[in-house]
Protein backbone atom coordinates (compact mmCIF):
# COMPACT_ATOMS: atom_id res chain seq x y z
CA UNK A 1 0.00 0.00 0.00
CA UNK A 2 1.36 3.16 -1.09
CA UNK A 3 1.78 6.33 1.84
CA UNK A 4 -0.93 8.22 -0.19
CA UNK A 5 -3.10 4.95 0.52
CA UNK A 6 -2.10 5.06 3.97
CA UNK A 7 -2.97 8.96 4.49
CA UNK A 8 -6.31 8.66 2.88
CA UNK A 9 -6.69 5.96 4.72
CA UNK A 10 -5.82 7.57 8.63
CA UNK A 11 -7.96 10.88 7.50
CA UNK A 12 -11.14 8.67 6.81
CA UNK A 13 -10.61 6.85 10.04
CA UNK A 14 -10.05 10.12 12.05
CA UNK A 15 -13.60 11.07 10.66
CA UNK A 16 -15.00 7.32 11.10
CA UNK A 17 -14.26 7.87 14.78
CA UNK A 18 -16.33 11.34 15.18
CA UNK A 19 -12.64 13.04 16.37
CA UNK A 20 -13.13 16.50 16.29
CA UNK A 21 -9.62 18.16 15.44
CA UNK A 22 -11.43 20.98 13.41
CA UNK A 23 -8.85 23.48 15.62
CA UNK A 24 -5.97 21.93 13.49
CA UNK A 25 -7.71 23.83 10.58
CA UNK A 26 -6.64 27.12 12.10
CA UNK A 27 -3.55 26.52 12.57
CA UNK A 28 -0.30 27.56 9.56
CA UNK A 29 1.64 25.37 8.01
CA UNK A 30 4.41 26.28 10.25
CA UNK A 31 2.18 25.37 13.42
CA UNK A 32 1.18 22.23 12.02
CA UNK A 33 4.85 21.26 10.80
CA UNK A 34 6.10 21.69 14.61
CA UNK A 35 3.19 19.38 16.02
CA UNK A 36 4.16 16.95 12.96
CA UNK A 37 8.28 16.85 14.14
CA UNK A 38 7.02 16.46 17.95
CA UNK A 39 4.73 13.32 16.63
CA UNK A 40 8.23 12.13 14.62
CA UNK A 41 10.19 12.21 17.97
CA UNK A 42 7.55 10.61 19.95
CA UNK A 43 7.59 7.62 17.25
CA UNK A 44 11.26 6.87 17.86
CA UNK A 45 10.76 6.28 21.79
CA UNK A 46 12.18 3.17 22.40
CA UNK A 47 9.34 1.68 24.95
CA UNK A 48 6.85 1.69 22.61
CA UNK A 49 4.07 -1.16 21.99
CA UNK A 50 3.83 -2.07 18.55
CA UNK A 51 -0.18 -1.00 18.78
CA UNK A 52 1.34 2.30 20.26
CA UNK A 53 3.72 3.01 17.54
CA UNK A 54 0.84 2.45 14.89
CA UNK A 55 -1.66 4.32 16.65
CA UNK A 56 1.56 7.36 16.25
CA UNK A 57 2.33 6.48 13.19
CA UNK A 58 -1.45 7.05 12.62
CA UNK A 59 -1.28 10.53 13.66
CA UNK A 60 1.94 11.44 11.41
CA UNK A 61 -0.03 9.99 8.46
CA UNK A 62 -2.79 12.12 9.50
CA UNK A 63 -1.37 15.26 9.92
CA UNK A 64 1.50 15.44 6.83
CA UNK A 65 -2.14 14.80 4.42
CA UNK A 66 -3.48 17.81 6.52
CA UNK A 67 -0.72 19.93 5.62
CA UNK A 68 -0.02 18.52 1.74
CA UNK A 69 -3.68 19.09 1.65
CA UNK A 70 -3.77 22.66 2.65
CA UNK A 71 -0.85 23.30 0.70
CA UNK A 72 -1.79 22.10 -2.39
CA UNK A 73 -5.24 24.01 -1.95
CA UNK A 74 -3.70 27.14 -1.48
CA UNK A 75 -1.18 26.64 -4.91
CA UNK A 76 -4.79 26.12 -6.73
CA UNK A 77 -6.25 28.83 -5.31
CA UNK A 78 -3.88 31.42 -5.59
CA UNK A 79 -2.92 31.35 -9.44
CA UNK A 80 -0.96 28.22 -8.76
CA UNK A 81 1.17 29.87 -6.44
CA UNK A 82 2.12 27.98 -2.94
CA UNK A 83 1.82 29.63 0.34
CA UNK A 84 5.49 31.48 1.39
CA UNK A 85 5.80 29.01 4.71
CA UNK A 86 6.41 26.03 2.58
CA UNK A 87 9.21 26.95 1.17
CA UNK A 88 10.39 26.81 4.60
CA UNK A 89 9.81 23.74 5.58
CA UNK A 90 12.10 21.04 5.84
CA UNK A 91 10.14 18.13 4.83
CA UNK A 92 11.87 14.64 5.02
CA UNK A 93 10.40 11.24 5.53
CA UNK A 94 10.86 9.65 9.13
CA UNK A 95 13.40 7.50 9.52
CA UNK A 96 12.96 3.80 9.05
CA UNK A 97 12.30 1.59 12.19
CA UNK A 98 15.35 0.41 13.09
CA UNK A 99 15.82 -3.60 12.47
CA UNK A 100 14.42 -5.74 15.52
CA UNK A 101 16.33 -8.85 15.67
CA UNK A 102 14.50 -11.86 17.45
CA UNK A 103 15.52 -15.40 18.66
CA UNK A 104 13.84 -18.14 17.01
CA UNK A 105 13.39 -19.94 20.07
CA UNK A 106 11.25 -18.41 23.05
CA UNK A 107 11.69 -18.82 26.86
CA UNK A 108 9.52 -18.14 29.91
CA UNK A 109 11.53 -15.98 31.88
CA UNK A 110 14.99 -14.76 31.54
CA UNK A 111 15.89 -17.56 34.12
CA UNK A 112 16.12 -20.14 31.40
CA UNK A 113 18.07 -18.13 29.29
CA UNK A 114 22.10 -17.97 29.22
CA UNK A 115 23.99 -15.18 27.31
CA UNK A 116 27.94 -16.14 26.18
CA UNK A 117 29.14 -12.79 24.88
CA UNK A 118 32.48 -13.65 22.91
CA UNK A 119 34.85 -10.67 20.95
CA UNK A 120 32.79 -10.65 17.88
CA UNK A 121 29.45 -11.98 18.58
CA UNK A 122 26.90 -13.06 20.70
CA UNK A 123 25.37 -16.12 22.08
CA UNK A 124 22.28 -16.76 23.27
CA UNK A 125 21.19 -20.09 24.95
CA UNK A 126 18.47 -22.09 26.20
CA UNK A 127 19.39 -23.84 29.73
CA UNK A 128 19.03 -27.53 29.73
CA UNK A 129 18.72 -27.88 25.94
CA UNK A 130 20.75 -27.64 22.62
CA UNK A 131 18.77 -25.07 21.53
CA UNK A 132 21.05 -21.76 20.82
CA UNK A 133 21.36 -18.94 18.22
CA UNK A 134 23.98 -16.39 17.86
CA UNK A 135 24.72 -12.42 16.20
CA UNK A 136 27.47 -10.39 15.79
CA UNK A 137 27.89 -7.81 18.21
CA UNK A 138 27.85 -5.11 15.69
CA UNK A 139 23.73 -6.98 14.55
CA UNK A 140 22.90 -5.77 17.53
CA UNK A 141 24.63 -2.94 17.59
CA UNK A 142 26.84 -3.96 20.97
CA UNK A 143 29.50 -1.31 21.69
CA UNK A 144 30.80 0.98 23.85
CA UNK A 145 29.06 2.10 27.18
CA UNK A 146 25.83 -0.84 26.33
CA UNK A 147 28.82 -3.76 25.64
CA UNK A 148 30.71 -2.96 29.00
CA UNK A 149 27.41 -2.90 30.97
CA UNK A 150 26.53 -6.31 29.76
CA UNK A 151 29.69 -7.35 30.35
CA UNK A 152 29.48 -6.30 34.00
CA UNK A 153 26.48 -7.79 34.73
CA UNK A 154 28.13 -11.37 34.42
CA UNK A 155 29.27 -10.77 38.03
CA UNK A 156 24.98 -10.35 38.62
CA UNK A 157 25.02 -6.53 39.67
CA UNK A 158 25.96 -3.26 38.31
CA UNK A 159 25.81 -0.44 40.34
CA UNK A 160 24.24 2.65 39.37
CA UNK A 161 26.36 5.58 38.49
CA UNK A 162 24.94 8.42 36.06
CA UNK A 163 22.01 9.33 33.96
CA UNK A 164 23.74 7.90 30.98
CA UNK A 165 24.58 4.76 32.67
CA UNK A 166 20.81 4.74 33.17
CA UNK A 167 20.27 5.57 29.87
CA UNK A 168 22.07 2.23 27.71
CA UNK A 169 20.50 -0.06 31.21
CA UNK A 170 17.09 0.60 29.74
CA UNK A 171 18.33 0.18 26.06
CA UNK A 172 19.74 -3.38 26.60
CA UNK A 173 16.32 -3.99 28.19
CA UNK A 174 14.19 -3.02 25.74
CA UNK A 175 16.81 -5.17 23.26
CA UNK A 176 15.79 -8.09 25.18
CA UNK A 177 12.25 -7.60 25.14
CA UNK A 178 12.24 -7.61 21.31
CA UNK A 179 14.89 -10.63 21.16
CA UNK A 180 12.63 -13.05 23.61
CA UNK A 181 9.22 -10.73 23.29
CA UNK A 182 8.94 -10.98 26.92
CA UNK A 183 7.35 -8.03 28.77
CA UNK A 184 9.34 -8.79 31.79
CA UNK A 185 13.23 -6.87 32.29
CA UNK A 186 16.22 -8.57 33.00
CA UNK A 187 18.04 -5.91 34.14
CA UNK A 188 16.39 -4.49 37.62
CA UNK A 189 16.65 -2.90 40.58
CA UNK A 190 17.59 -5.19 43.92
CA UNK A 191 14.69 -5.25 45.87
CA UNK A 192 16.22 -4.94 48.72
CA UNK A 193 18.57 -1.80 48.33
CA UNK A 194 17.73 0.35 45.19
CA UNK A 195 21.78 1.64 44.94
CA UNK A 196 22.30 -1.19 42.72
CA UNK A 197 20.56 -3.18 39.62
CA UNK A 198 21.02 -7.30 39.10
CA UNK A 199 20.65 -9.79 36.57
CA UNK A 200 18.22 -12.05 36.11
CA UNK A 201 20.06 -13.89 33.28
CA UNK A 202 22.89 -15.64 33.26
CA UNK A 203 25.98 -13.80 31.28
CA UNK A 204 29.57 -15.84 30.98
CA UNK A 205 32.44 -13.45 29.09
CA UNK A 206 34.74 -14.79 26.69
CA UNK A 207 38.14 -13.54 25.60
CA UNK A 208 39.10 -13.58 21.54
CA UNK A 209 40.53 -17.33 22.23
CA UNK A 210 36.92 -18.35 23.59
CA UNK A 211 38.13 -18.47 27.04
CA UNK A 212 35.87 -18.19 29.73
CA UNK A 213 36.61 -14.97 31.71
CA UNK A 214 34.77 -15.05 35.11
CA UNK A 215 38.43 -15.24 37.00
CA UNK A 216 40.03 -12.45 35.50
CA UNK A 217 37.20 -10.41 35.28
CA UNK A 218 37.83 -10.71 39.29
CA UNK A 219 41.32 -10.32 38.78
CA UNK A 220 41.29 -6.80 37.38
CA UNK A 221 39.64 -6.02 40.26
CA UNK A 222 41.34 -7.04 43.17
CA UNK A 223 44.74 -5.22 41.20
CA UNK A 224 43.20 -2.36 40.62
CA UNK A 225 41.92 -1.79 44.01
CA UNK A 226 44.88 -2.96 45.95
CA UNK A 227 47.76 -1.78 43.77
CA UNK A 228 49.41 1.51 42.86
CA UNK A 229 51.40 1.59 39.88
CA UNK A 230 51.42 -1.68 39.20
CA UNK A 231 51.36 -3.34 35.50
CA UNK A 232 51.01 -6.85 34.96
CA UNK A 233 51.53 -8.36 31.69
CA UNK A 234 49.09 -11.50 32.05
CA UNK A 235 45.76 -9.25 32.96
CA UNK A 236 43.71 -8.04 29.32
CA UNK A 237 44.24 -4.82 28.76
CA UNK A 238 40.67 -4.27 27.35
CA UNK A 239 39.00 -4.30 30.97
CA UNK A 240 41.78 -2.50 32.82
CA UNK A 241 39.78 0.91 32.29
CA UNK A 242 36.31 -1.30 33.29
CA UNK A 243 38.52 -2.51 36.27
CA UNK A 244 39.01 1.09 37.34
CA UNK A 245 35.49 2.57 36.75
CA UNK A 246 34.41 -0.69 39.04
CA UNK A 247 36.84 0.53 41.34
CA UNK A 248 35.77 4.25 41.35
CA UNK A 249 32.26 2.37 41.68
CA UNK A 250 33.02 0.53 44.99
CA UNK A 251 34.49 2.94 46.43
CA UNK A 252 31.37 5.25 46.39
CA UNK A 253 29.46 2.15 48.26
CA UNK A 254 28.99 2.34 51.73
CA UNK A 255 29.64 -1.43 52.83
CA UNK A 256 26.67 -1.70 54.45
CA UNK A 257 24.50 -1.79 51.68
CA UNK A 258 26.17 -4.55 50.32
CA UNK A 259 24.42 -7.60 50.69
CA UNK A 260 26.85 -10.49 51.64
Amino acid sequence: MSNKSLRLNSSTLMQICGIDLSHLNLLDLTELESIRNKIIEDLYTHTLTEFERRSIETALDFISALMEARAGASYLLNSFTLPSEAHQIVYTAPKKPKVKHKCEFQINDYSELLVKIFSYKIEFHKIGTTTNQSFTLKELKLSGGRLDILKEFSMGHYYKKSDTITSRISELNAMFSDLFGLEQYPFTWNEGFKKYRISLVKIKVYDHEESYLESTLKADRHIVKNSIGMHLNHIDEEYQENAMQEHLRIEDIDEDDILV
